[in-house]
């Protein structure tokens, strides 16, 4: 007994010192001893294999071959490799297969026979194989992709054989390529598993070959993985925080998740995915992949490319065909000349304008078909362009058709190299003979406008004259009259007198006014001026004026429109006034309402007002909304005949209107009166203009005139007037102010009179024989630096402000002439009391 112990012991220690697992075991099959080699092999700590089955260390798979293999070997034991020495499988603790070389011996001891089996654990060399095996299969695998890719690259079943072999690799069932569009927000799938489950998702599936399916869901894994350009592995499928978790009703779950993106050149281009892997996915299979993905990027960007550069080809062909389809129909002249002026090549063109063929053109000179008079300038330029000198963009010269007559031609002259780099000269030409015909026959008949409408101006001005001056005799010596007492009847002759002269007036003014807009020649004073006087004065005239019209009429001024400001006064009471009188004319027996108000100005130290005109007429029909407001244009409709104007006031008001900065809209049916006057048609003007601010001090206040005024102390007036009528109307007005006057027929008396004597104003008619009114003023003004010069002008147009100034005249007055004015501006010069 005490030596079966001892050599057990002796054997323990020689098992525990040999390098290889030594596993003792009964014929029953359960293990008596191990040393630590095998517990490390096996992963088992000591003790924990003793007294246990052999099938403990045994795949499932073979425990059923392993016992009967045991039973066989302790009927007949010996010494020898299991298996002649090849690879046999074992299991570890953890549950994983292990590869090992065993060797076996037995020993007797009593009346038992245990086998000894010596065991080497191979398995970090069998995986190594097999996984340089794997690789190797790989990029042979690879290298058939790369050759089929370049066998055929337009055909599609390259994408399926890189999913196959992309699936194949991560023991995937499941699987897609896609490939990412230009806006990065979807793929085109490729080439995908079929796990269609309904009608829908086969006829989807269909698409994939036409290159019409889609995934779009950024949300998802696959999303997650061209968001970041890195791969995705996500072992928990869509239950992982990465996926929106959502997938189409039917589809099959997807219990493990790889995404790798395709980058190439540092661009994501597609994506290969695969699930459902019986093993979890692992960063080293990621490793393992990266040559496959690598070559499937590559594969990808080739397809791009090439069809990128099929496009590109088709498109140049395309580009060329429609460039030589421009080229040879074109209409203009394109030639192409070697530095000898030799033509070489020439557009069809060439025959149709000019007459020659390609053959007749063939070597020619073509400096030899240019003018002899412009022949030298060309060459010139030729020589400059040649130089790298800059030359104008266009040459105008005349060049010989074949019938031997000159047309005129308009060029780009050009220098550019074949494809040799030879240089040659290419020209762009037109034929402009009829053009510069047009042109020269344009300019002649606008210079013949142009002299038309100064000839125009000419006359106006002369008409203006003409008839002003007259005017102011009938107007002011009426005026004079109606002071006077009389019986009733001679009364009302007067009145009519006086309202036609007034409505002969206006119409004369309108009509220069309009000249002047049209011809630009018109300017606007800018003198400081009370802005709500002028309105209020300007519409309480037209109260009453309303009332002989059977009308009503009813005006509003806001409080936020300012007392004073700097602008045209006669102008703004002439927009206003043009406004007004219409409404007034059309609204028969109707309603007219006008209202001020200050809106925002576009402009800093301005006001801008609204001045909106509204009436119950018969309206303006929409398609008349712009004609209104041309020269000479009326709305035609019936009974409107007997309405008086030529078609001024509201082109005239437009003019005026833009000239102030603003505007004039017209709305027609009414908007302002419908809910008052729901059964009327109606019309609405509103006038915009701006008007300069002004300060308080800008504008003196003005006194009201008793009816007649008079000087307690009379001035000395010196009047240079030429009309007679005019001399009777100056001579009586100021008379009846208690002026002591002096009447001149012409610029020569009032010369002398105003140097030989004394005068407090004078008074200069513009217009006179001999000297005209500024020739004397500057006469007149070298003698006396101190006496006020008023000029009286009848003219069409305004003295501008140099040109007063320049006679040395103080300001103008234009016909005709009121008392009131005229004493208001005697008073303010002379300061008469």
């Amino acid at each position: 007994m005490m030596e079966q112990e001892s050599r057990s012991v002796l054997d323990q220690h020689f098992f525990e010192g040999l390098p290889v697992g030594i596993l003792v075991c009964d014929h029953s099959g359960y293990i008596r001893e191990c040393n630590t080699v095998v517990r490390n092999i096996f992963g088992y700590n000591k003790d924990e294999l003793r007294g246990q089955p052999l099938s403990l260390l045994i795949p499932e798979s073979i425990q059923k071959v392993h016992e009967r293999m045991v039973e066989s070997y302790f009927q007949k034991p010996e010494s020898k490799l299991m298996e002649r020495g090849r690879v046999l499988r074992g299991r570890h603790k953890l549950g994983h297969d292990l590869h090992l070389n065993i060797g076996l011996s037995f020993r007797r001891k009593g009346g038992d026979v245990e086998a000894i089996a010596s065991i080497s654990n191979v398995t970090e060399r069998i995986e190594a194989e097999r996984k340089v095996e794997r690789n190797r299969n790989l990029l042979g695998e690879i290298r058939q992709l790369m050759l089929d890719h370049l066998k055929d690259p337009d055909s599609d079943e390259i994408y399926y054989r890189m999913l196959s072999t992309f699936l194949d690799y991560t023991n995937s069932p499941l699987g897609f390529i896609g490939e990412l569009g230009e806006d990065s927000e979807r793929l085109t799938i490729r080439a995908i598993t079929d796990i269609s489950w309904d009608a829908w998702s086969r006829n989807w599936l269909s698409g994939v070959e036409k290159g019409i399916s889609t995934f779009d869901r950024m949300d998802s894994l696959y999303g997650a993985a061209i968001r970041t350009g890195k791969p995705v592995i996500a072992n928990h499928g869509t239950a992982d925080e990465r996926s929106s978790g959502s997938l189409p009703g039917g589809h099959s779950p997807i219990h493990r998740f790889l995404g790798i993106p395709l980058v190439y050149q540092g661009r994501t281009i597609a994506i290969a995915v695969a699930g459902n892997s019986m093993e979890p996915y692992t960063e080293e299979s990621l490793i393992e992949l990266h040559a496959l993905t690598e070559a499937m990027a590559g594969i990808m960007a080739g397809r791009q490319e090439r069809k990128n550069l099929v496009q590109s080809r088709k498109k140049l062909e395309e580009q060329e065909r429609r460039f030589r389809s421009l080229v040879e129909n074109a209409r203009d002249l394109i030639g192409v000349f070697d530095l000898n002026n030799r033509i070489q090549y020439s557009t069809p063109a060439q025959q149709a304008l000019l007459g020659y063929t390609q053959a007749d053109l063939e070597g020619m000179d073509a400096a030899e078909l240019v003018h002899p008079d412009d022949r030298p300038r060309v060459l010139r330029l030729v020589e400059q362009l040649v130089s790298g000198d800059l030359i104008p963009p266009d040459v105008r010269y005349r060049y010989k058709h074949k019938n031997g007559s000159y047309r005129i031609l308009e060029g780009t002259f050009r220098l550019d190299y074949d494809i040799a780099d030879e240089p040659m000269l290419v020209v762009n030409a037109r034929d402009i003979t009829e053009l510069e015909y047009y042109q020269t026959s344009l300019l002649r008949t606008v210079a013949n406008l142009q002299s038309e409408s100064a000839a125009k101006n000419r006359f106006m001005a002369k008409l203006s004259h003409e008839i002003r001056t007259p005017l102011n005799a009938i107007l002011g010596l009426t005026d004079l009259l109606l002071r006077e007492n009389m019986d009733s009847e001679h009364e009302q002759l007067l009145k009519v007198i006086h309202s036609s002269g007034d409505t002969l007036l206006r119409l004369l003014s309108d009509l220069l006014e309009a000249t002047q807009l049209e011809s630009e020649e018109l300017n606007l004073r800018m003198e400081p001026l009370r802005l709500r006087d002028i309105l209020e004065h300007t519409l309480l005239a037209y109260q009453y004026n309303a009332r002989r019209y059977d009308r009503t009429f009813e005006f509003s001024i806001s409080d936020s429109v300012p007392t004073r400001a700097i602008g045209d006064a006669g102008r703004i009471k002439q927009m206003v006034t043009n406004l007004v009188s219409n409404a007034i004319k059309y609204a028969e027996k109707g309603f007219i309402r006008v209202t001020v108000e200050q809106v925002p100005a576009r402009r800093e130290d301005h006001i801008r007002l609204s001045i909106a005109v509204s009436d119950t007429g018969a309206g303006i029909p929409a398609e008349e909304h712009e004609n209104i407001f041309r020269i000479f244009s009326r709305v035609r409709r019936q009974g409107d005949d007997v309405v008086p104007g030529v078609g001024l006031g509201l082109y005239i008001v437009q003019q005026l209107a833009q000239k102030m900065d603003g505007t004039v809209f017209v709305e027609s049916p009414s908007r302002m009166l419908r809910e008052e006057f729901p059964e009327c048609v109606g019309t609405d003007f509103r006038l915009e203009i701006e008007v300069r601010k002004s300060a308080e001090s800008e504008v003196a206040d003005v006194t009201e005139l008793p009816d007649n005024p008079q000087f307690q102390e009379a001035p000395r007036i010196l009047v240079a007037e030429d009309n007679p009528s005019n001399q009777i109307l100056m001579e009586r007005m100021l008379a009846e102010m208690n002026c002591q006057v002096r009447i001149v027929p012409d610029g020569d008396s009032a010369c002398k009179q105003a140097t030989s004597e004394s005068y407090d104003l004078i008074i200069l008619d513009i217009n006179m024989p001999g000297l005209n009114g500024f020739e004397a003023a500057r006469i007149i003004r070298s003698a006396n630096s101190d006496v006020p010069i008023i000029a009286l002008s009848a003219a069409a147009e305004d003295p501008s402000e140099e040109k007063l100034h320049a006679a040395g005249m103080t300001l103008y007055l234009v016909k005709p002439v009121w008392q009131a004015s005229l004493f208001r501006v005697i008073r303010e010069l002379t300061g008469k009391n």
